[in-house]
């Protein structure tokens, strides 16, 4: 009765794609294995390597489980912020969604914003990935459906668009298939204009190899085992949240140094796409101009806010279903409401996210996505 109980947890909570998929991955290499076995080819040797390679992956990657041992292991201190986020991520997309109303997707800014509010109400929902800019929305797109929201919430800003869209962080972004070729001229260019023609030489490869892409699990996996920050002192990630006014100067001249106007047309071209998919899909996206900490601003970041303001404008007339709202329909965020240069602290976005929603149900009530 206890096995039956556990099989029917598991399938009640888990989305039945994934489960199909993997038992039919498993089948087909058991036949194959058959096969090879009863007609022992001049090659056998090398299929059964191949099979062993794909039954491996199906085992390290392909289900839930083993997700859920990374999650529960791996913290920031051995992966990383981007990794952990990747980990989460990954491990998430197995479950059942009832598709809520709200789902805020973007960066640890969408997190701190979002996430405490979505705690406590069952209309919003949360998909973020340290350091995630719009590459990163078009990469992860059939995530973010899977969620099966009313409307896709994106947080943006010159701080986002104007920031390089990194390369190195997207080599741990789901495959692409035949799509990465597509996209891959512009790929190119912008390893060129970032100087990170080795980084996308990497992604390409781990395109087709799973065990590459995700060797932060085993590098994390044997940091642990081996007690690699302990023995060597190394300071917890999670001590640096919060900063002094000395370390705040120094990350706000960090923030400052990687908004660059020239990522903009990069930014703005994965965010065409990822609308473009949206559309096709059938799902709303609205733009809630995001917000950081006023210390940052100066006239660098002022000439970015209107290019960024421009390229935006030129996606609403494009595409008339994207909703928008701007800074001055939205609770006005000072520096004292910041944990650091750009993440909002808890009470303060307790405040701005019922305020931001209320404006959202006024909006599409009314009809009047576009300001």
């Amino acid at each position: 009765m206890r096995l039956v109980n556990i099989i029917n947890n598991y399938f009640s909570v888990t989305d039945p794609r994934f489960s199909v998929s993997l038992l039919t991955e498993i089948a087909t290499i058991i036949v194959l294995f058959l096969i090879l076995s009863l007609r022992k080819p001049r090659w056998f040797k090398i299929g059964y390597f191949v099979l062993f390679v794909l039954l491996l992956r199906c085992l390290l990657f392909g289900n839930q489980f083993s997700w859920g041992l990374y999650y529960q292991q791996l913290t920031v201190d051995e992966v990383g912020w981007r990794q952990q986020s990747v980990i989460n991520v990954e491990y998430y997309k197995f479950f059942k969604y009832p598709g809520k109303k709200y789902l805020a997707v973007g960066s640890s800014q969408t997190y701190v914003m979002y996430q405490d509010y979505s705690k406590k109400h069952n209309n919003i929902t949360v998909i973020n990935l340290a350091g995630m800019t719009p590459i990163d929305f078009f990469l992860y797109r059939k995530y973010i459906t899977a969620r099966k929201p009313e409307y896709v919430l994106l947080y943006l800003s010159e701080f986002d668009l104007a920031k390089e869209p990194s390369l190195p962080a997207a080599r741990s972004d789901p495959p692409q298939g035949l799509d990465f070729l597509r996209q891959l001229p512009v790929y190119w260019e912008l390893s060129k204009t970032a100087h990170k023609e080795r980084e996308l030489k990497e992604m390409m490869v781990m395109e087709l190899f799973p065990e590459y892409k995700y060797s932060f699990v085993f590098k994390g996996l044997v940091q642990k085992l081996m007690k690699k920050n302990e023995a060597l002192g190394i300071q917890s990630l999670y001590e640096k949240l919060h900063p002094d006014s000395e370390e705040l100067k120094k990350e706000i001249g960090g923030t400052l140094e990687q908004m660059d106007g020239r990522w903009i047309k990069y930014q703005v071209y994965f965010l065409r796409e990822f609308f473009e998919y949206c559309r096709d899909k059938h799902f709303k996206v609205v733009i809630i101009e995001g917000q950081y900490n006023p210390l940052v601003r100066n006239e660098s970041t002022a000439r970015l806010n209107d290019l960024t303001r421009v390229e935006i404008a030129k996606l609403l007339k494009e595409f008339n279903e994207v909703g928008y709202i701007p800074t001055a329909d939205t609770m006005p965020l000072l520096a004292s409401d910041f944990d650091d240069a750009v993440h909002v602290k808890k009470e303060s976005a307790l405040r701005y996210v019922p305020t931001l929603l209320n404006k959202l149900e006024a909006m599409y009530t009314t009809g009047s996505e576009k300001k």
